[in-house]
């Protein structure tokens, strides 16, 4: 267990904040704060002797100010979406308990003094080496090359810091799968996107993918890409265990885009290692989040265990080696091409 921090409690009723606490003592973990959304000062939410917050919201405001708020107050790592305590003595409560416990294992060991606060705030946006292209051409182009981002915990932050630091004109898209509870997907997308200048946008039937767009891949509904590059939303879930499966929107945009890479954000489980090794095969660029700079580096680190990373770097990190990378074909383009 954590020697130097605990774990937060925010739920908007007392018969969930109770479960949630009743099961983190009995398991030996420290609760420091057990808050009410009103409770929810910046002061407490600033509490640096919190290392991990579990938030359950089942109110649509309350949730919308968390995840807004909490990015900017706190710097621990947040799991929510955990869903209503079921009755002790019912057998779903044994699974339910399963779930969060596994989760909590998987992050408290790791205290503050030995892991790198995750990234916050605005990132620094980089510049285009290359002579800029206005806004207003760019956005209306159907896009050439995508590449998907994928993130599971403490993914959001990170990929915020990600998207903040890439200049407008960059001339690429990007599907975005997030694992995450489908009632916080649209505090998700205005959340990304707040200050960065790309357009955060959600899957509609037929529409196309522009430039200077992050597609936000659906958490309850299949898409594909058809042959035109258009979105079709499919009448069944994702396979497997988690929703989006990075996997599958690393499949459909390596078919659809010959041109498209990924880069693996912070998250727990091993989703996209399949098609990682896939990208890989096909020379298509694999990239991870530096396993020190993540909240949780299960997911990056499998797909660096195998191989399969060819560059590993923070979220600021990251976005300099695709704008280098883009500027590098841009300019290869033009010299095969001069005007």
């Amino acid at each position: 267990m954590a020697e130097s921090g605990g774990v937060g409690i925010i739920a908007d009723t007392s018969l969930q904040r109770h479960a949630i606490r009743m099961l983190l003592l009995e398991a030996g973990y420290p609760v420091i704060a057990t808050l009410a959304t009103e409770g929810c000062t910046t002061g407490a939410l600033e509490d640096a002797r919190v290392s991990l917050w579990v938030v359950d919201l089942e109110d649509e405001n309350n949730r919308e100010f968390l995840l807004e708020s909490l990015p900017d107050l706190s710097r621990a790592p947040v799991l929510y979406g955990l869903g209503k305590a079921p009755a002790r003595n019912s057998t779903d409560y044994s699974r339910w308990q399963r779930r969060l416990l596994t989760k909590l294992k998987a992050l408290i060991p790791v205290t503050p003094k030995t892991k790198a606060d995750p990234p916050k705030g605005q990132g620094k946006v980089l510049p285009w080496p290359l002579k800029p292209v206005s806004r207003q051409r760019t956005r209306h182009r159907p896009a050439d090359e995508v590449w998907v981002l994928g993130a599971s915990l403490g993914g959001p932050e990170a990929v915020k810091v990600f998207l903040d630091s890439l200049p407008e004109d960059l001339p690429v898209a990007f599907i975005y799968a997030q694992h995450i509870d489908r009632a916080f997907s649209q505090v998700l997308a205005a959340t990304i996107a707040r200050h960065s200048s790309f357009d955060v946008v959600t899957a509609d039937e037929g529409q196309q993918l522009h430039q200077g767009e992050v597609l936000l891949a659906p958490v309850e509904q299949v898409i594909d890409i058809d042959d035109n590059r258009r979105v079709r939303l499919l009448s069944r879930g994702w396979s497997g265990p988690y929703s989006p499966s990075i996997d599958e929107v690393m499949a459909l945009t390596r078919l659809a885009w010959p041109v498209s890479g990924a880069i693996i954000f912070s998250g727990m489980g091993e989703d996209g290692l399949v098609e990682a090794g896939n990208y890989v095969q096909e020379g298509l660029p694999v990239w991870t989040q530096s396993l020190d700079n993540a909240v949780s580096e299960v997911m990056p680190g499998a797909i660096q265990t195998a191989g399969f990373s060819s560059f590993s770097g923070t979220p600021e990190q990251l976005a300099q080696q695709l704008v280098n990378r883009i500027a590098r074909q841009a300019a290869a383009r033009r010299e095969e091409c001069p005007a």
